[in-house]
């Protein structure tokens, strides 16, 4: 059971980190049978991961799209010690309903494969704030 990821060490953000900011994982199963897959971070509060849990067919491809959640000025700098962690395993016949109770009864049953990446965060300038209206809308001049 082979699962290709790129980028497969580093996972790069570009700011500003005061937005929103994504990046994006490419999974790829080179084998013949069909695979599910999760993703986990070491700060799910900070990131928004879809889909971060699976199926894969037989040499299938899929996106994934990472967010960065904005940065509040209180919070510590801790994005050195972000990570990701890929998991995958050969898939029984299961469905995509399924595939939340099957991961949470997963490690006692079956030899997971795990793929660990890290995050890497390019700073750039920080995004002029868009002022808002009394509504909750931005206004932004033409």
């Amino acid at each position: 059971m082979t699962l290709e990821v790129i980028p497969n060490s580093a996972l790069i953000f570009h700011g500003p980190f005061n937005v929103f900011s994504t990046a994006t994982l490419k999974l790829s199963n080179t084998d013949n049978c069909l695979l599910t897959y999760k993703i986990l971070t070491t700060v799910p509060k900070r990131y928004c991961v879809k889909p971060n849990v699976g199926l894969l067919e037989a040499h299938a491809t899929v996106n994934i799209l990472v967010s960065l959640r904005p940065r509040q000025d209180d919070q510590p700098d801790d994005r050195t010690q972000h990570k990701f962690r890929i998991q995958w395993i050969t898939a029984p016949s299961i469905s995509t309903g399924n595939l939340d109770t099957f991961w949470s009864q997963t490690s006692q049953n079956y030899a997971i494969k795990r793929l660990t990446i890290r995050t890497v965060f390019v700073d750039e300038e920080i995004a002029a704030a868009v002022p808002e209206n009394s509504n909750g809308h931005h206004e932004i001049d033409a």
